[in-house]
């Protein structure tokens, strides 16, 4: 009972403590071609358990949403591997966008030793992971939501989108279906990762197929992991923690204190007692 009582006092006054050897450490994985100014808002919602928020936007894929032959390794050498060094008894936790942030994800769960990842208290990810849909519907959707802003219109779409694409996306369905498109989702299914997970989607998603991201949560569920599913009706694909601010940020700190609830106790806490 008195563990209890502590935990959530220590969930009130994370923002306040001063212990900057433990206090977590959130990376933000972006998805493909967007800005880290564009999840300015999570990271000022992270801001109060943290300051210690690193966003990275790497480019798994190319131009045409084939995968570009990174293997994440500048992210993984260059950023969180120096950042988790200078502070090695701190929890960390990721959240991840779309395919693009989930392949770099899966690239650095494969390079950690078992140390690295028990530092990974859990992860939210948006948008993913599942298979690349081989339906030429999905494609022209990634390419076209891949465009700048300003060239987003129904007119370019029908007439430049449509026309370039079909034949691209032609070409990559049987690629897809014969297995030459890296799909990481099922390869990461027998990883044993981070205990604490959130999956954070739309059912109409024109990018993955919610079926697909479903199938990959029933798979952690079925390993033993702590998950939670939230899945929209509707919505743009990564837009959730724009156009449903209040609901996903409220997702996004429980997943925190869950995820940290046991450090915080035997950190702070334990030597009061």
């Amino acid at each position: 009972m008195v563990e209890a009582a502590s935990v959530k006092d220590s969930e009130v006054t994370l923002g306040s403590q001063n212990c900057e050897d433990c206090t977590p450490v959130i990376f933000i994985l972006g998805f493909l071609n967007s800005q880290p100014s564009h999840y300015a808002s999570l990271q000022n919602y992270y801001g109060q358990y943290t300051k210690d928020i690193i966003t990275y936007v790497p480019k798994m894929y190319d131009q045409h949403f084939w995968p570009s032959g990174d293997n994440g390794h500048e992210f993984i050498d260059q950023v969180y591997l120096p950042k988790v060094n200078e502070k090695p008894n701190a929890p960390v936790i990721i959240h991840i966008f779309s395919q693009n942030g989930g392949l770099q994800f899966y690239y650095l769960w494969d390079a950690l030793n078992d140390k690295q990842k028990k530092q990974v208290k859990g992860f939210a990810i948006d948008g993913a992971p599942g298979l690349f849909s081989a339906h030429p519907r999905y494609y022209m959707n990634q390419r076209f939501y891949m465009w700048p802003r300003n060239e987003k219109t129904d007119i370019k779409f029908w007439l430049k989108c449509v026309p370039q694409h079909i034949p691209r996306s032609l070409l990559y369905t049987p690629l897809i279906l014969l297995g030459f498109f890296d799909q990481y989702s099922k390869r990461m299914e027998k990883f044993d990762l981070p205990q604490n997970q959130l999956y954070l989607c739309s059912k109409d998603d024109k990018l993955v197929a919610f079926k697909y991201i479903r199938e990959f949560v029933l798979s952690q569920v079925d390993s033993g992991k702590s998950v939670v599913l939230k899945a929209w009706e509707d919505g743009v694909h990564c837009a959730h923690f724009k156009t449903h601010q209040g609901e996903y940020f409220k997702l996004c700190g429980e997943f925190v204190k869950r995820s940290l609830a046991d450090n915080l106790y035997d950190c702070h806490l334990k030597a009061k007692l």
